[in-house]
């Protein structure tokens, strides 16, 4: 069975997936693979020559042009995107993903069902070899993530239930992309329990499982806004018994608010100087290096510093639910937040 590059990559996620453009990390890495024939407006275009020539200032070499056939796992692929490039060094594949858009966890990177997808066009995925991606943003941004045997099994299962096909339609970032949004179930579904208002008889559960759902669609599908984010955040804090949102019965997200301490390095650079205690490890400022080194200085420098220290608060992080959502291939098809909608 053949099937191009970017329809398997959509069709991870429904059979009746009929997408009008690819994934815009996809559509980036083509152009950069093949920039004589963009299939974008002028405006995209330009921003895509202006970071694939800030990738090259990095050293990032420029993706090989798509078009060959190539076999992955045991079935025919025809790559219409574009072939990463590889580094091998004592028997470790490294390969390179030109990236744009937010930042991305390494989890995240290291099971992206198109990055792994990518990877295996230039590595001998059948072998499970150690294998890092490193996805690398124009901006200079690397994040690298180690794939394992275990996850090339895994990839190699999802990937055998995809091209067998039969599987019921998910919700996930191909959708926004679909044409059958408007006769979609899942898709509508999903819908009811978002952007609305809490229904009456609404319990703290069903609240917090309508806000994940919505927070995890705002961060994961580009949809978001800072203002909007923000306010599903802390609802979500607020919701908080003992340290802890039930989602529903799904899961049980840890939340704690969080403090941290900036200095400018105007202001912490001349008090040591002064002092003879500078160091170049303050620099950035380091606030942990610095931290660690207070219980060293003087009583009176600790108070200079200390009426320094700027306090801020920042957004909450829901890491145990958060490093769920971004598993594509590991956790069996399915994505933690949308687990008990029935769809």
């Amino acid at each position: 069975m053949a099937l191009l590059l970017s329809e398997l990559v959509d069709t991870l996620h429904c059979d009746d997936a009929e997408t009008v453009e690819r994934d815009e990390v996809l559509r980036f890495g083509a152009y950069l693979g093949n920039p004589s024939a963009p299939e974008a407006p002028l405006p995209v275009v330009v921003d895509w020559e202006r970071a694939g020539k800030d990738l090259l200032k990095l050293g990032f070499p420029r993706p090989s042009p798509a078009g060959a056939l190539a076999y992955v796992l045991g079935w025919e692929i025809y790559n219409d995107l574009y072939l990463p490039p590889v580094e091998v060094r004592d028997r470790i594949y490294r390969v390179g993903i030109p990236v744009i858009g937010g930042p991305r966890s390494s989890e995240g990177v290291g099971t992206d069902f198109a990055f792994l997808l990518l990877a295996a066009l230039v590595v001998p995925a059948a072998e499970k070899p150690e294998t890092i991606l490193e996805a690398c943003w124009p901006d200079g941004r690397r994040v690298l993530a180690s794939v394992d045997e275990a996850t090339w099994t895994a990839f190699e299962k999802v990937l055998a239930a995809v091209v067998a096909g039969g599987r019921r339609r998910r919700v996930g970032p191909t959708c926004l992309r679909c044409v059958h949004q408007a006769t979609c179930g899942a898709w509508a579904a999903l819908g009811e329990v978002l952007f609305l208002k809490p229904p009456t008889g609404a319990t703290p559960k069903t609240e917090a499982h309508r806000l994940w759902l919505e927070w995890v669609l705002l961060r994961e599908l580009g949809k978001k806004t800072e203002e909007r984010r923000k306010a599903v955040a802390n609802r979500l804090m607020q919701l908080a018994v003992g340290g802890e949102v039930d989602v529903n019965g799904l899961l049980r997200l840890v939340v704690s608010a969080q403090e941290r301490q900036t200095w400018s390095f105007g202001a912490v650079y001349p008090a040591l100087a002064a002092a003879g205690l500078w160091k170049d490890d303050f620099a950035t400022i380091r606030v942990g290096e610095l931290k660690k080194a207070m219980s060293g200085f003087p009583p009176a420098l600790r108070r200079v510093l200390e009426r320094a220290a700027r306090t801020e608060t920042v957004e909450p992080s829901f890491k145990e639910a958060a490093a769920g959502t971004e598993r594509t291939v590991t956790d069996g098809l399915q994505t933690s937040p949308f687990i008990g909608l029935h769809l």
